[in-house]
């Protein structure tokens, strides 16, 4: 059987385009390929970040959970997102898709579209990204019958938990993914006939593969059978569950009983009694109290300008008076400097 599809390091022909007189078929073509583009988007989004979730999860369990057969599984199922990130099939497609004619000349118009051999490839890629689907949801099938084992036994509730409502994300998107590549290749696959053959040999020597007529689609009951007695677990907690609601519906509603006021009292504020801060400027009789009091001053406006004593001296007036006094000091004139500095705050403070 020929599996020219798995190979990865397939040779991509050489894209060449033939002229041919007939069009009429391309506005088909081109309608196929928008369709698959406009219902892919849908999901294209929601699949890559939940794919990106599960790669985080392996990443930080991997040491703990790396023996399980449940997460094996789970690393296989990322093995198989990857390579289906790296085949890029909507690359492929858009390329192909520009290389087309944009309307259907009249027939003898000669006009120029992609070979037989690069619909190949494409038809070729279309088929691994389906089997890629379905090795995706082989492996969520396998994975969620082991986590949901260990859920009933409370084994790793929480990330177990967690791993299964992914699993069961990525379940769902590729199954509507996997149909939607279903749909495209049966689409694309009756347009192969009408596309030119290259009649050079030395082009793409690869002999011709036999594509299938369909392609599997992907259902819900072929990929969700789990084990017999996992199923009648599930089932049985759903009747405990439905009997459970049934039962609460049934009850009759309790009045509420209202309890008496309780006197607590009134909540009382309090307020610290603030003292103000003076100054006395006889205290100020040399120049060290001078410059004791400006280095006090200084620490307390950079923390607290409005607590200060000096708090009605502007910041400029402040460092003028401070700068004047350090002068008369560095020039001998301590006493002028301490009478002057002793105004300026007996005028500015009192």
């Amino acid at each position: 059987m020929d599996h020219r599809w798995n190979n990865f390091d397939l040779k991509r022909p050489p894209f060449i385009t033939i002229p041919v007189k007939h069009s009429k078929f391309v506005p088909l073509l081109h309608a196929g390929i928008d369709e698959y583009f406009c219902n892919h988007g849908t999901y294209d989004e929601v699949f890559n970040e939940t794919a990106a979730l599960l790669s985080r999860l392996i990443a930080r369990r991997k040491n703990s959970f790396r023996r399980m057969h449940g997460f094996r599984d789970i690393c296989k199922l990322n093995a198989a997102l990857c390579r289906l990130l790296r085949v890029d099939f909507k690359k492929e497609l858009d390329t192909f898709r520009s290389s087309l004619p944009d309307v259907a000349y009249e027939d003898g118009t000669e006009i120029y579209i992609p070979a037989r051999d690069c619909y190949d490839f494409l038809l070729l890629r279309l088929i691994a990204v389906h089997k890629l689907y379905e090795r995706i949801q082989n492996c969520c099938t396998k994975a969620a019958g082991y986590f949901l084992h260990q859920i009933k036994v409370y084994h790793f509730f929480e990330i177990s938990t967690l791993l299964l409502a992914v699993v069961a994300k990525i379940n769902d998107l590729s199954m509507k993914l996997g149909n939607l590549s279903t749909n495209l290749y049966r689409h694309l696959l009756p347009f192969r006939v009408k596309l030119p053959r290259n009649i050079n040999p030395n082009v793409y020597s690869e002999p011709e593969f036999a594509f299938p007529k369909k392609l599997e689609e992907f259902d819900k009951k072929r990929f969700c059978n789990l084990p017999s007695s996992s199923l009648q677990d599930t089932t049985q907690m759903e009747e405990e569950l439905n009997h459970l609601i049934r039962a609460d519906s049934i009850l009759a509603p309790v009045r509420a009983k209202c309890l008496r006021k309780i006197d607590v009292g009134v909540e009382v504020e309090r307020q610290a009694e603030e003292r103000a801060k003076t100054l006395n400027i006889d205290e100020l009789t040399t120049a060290e109290d001078v410059k004791r009091f400006i280095l006090k001053e200084r620490k307390q406006r950079s923390n607290n300008s409005t607590e200060c004593i000096t708090r009605n001296i502007k910041g400029h007036e402040w460092l003028g008076a401070v700068k004047m006094f350090e002068k008369k000091v560095h020039n001998g004139e301590a006493r002028k400097g301490l009478s002057v500095f002793r105004k300026f705050l007996e005028a500015k403070i009192n």
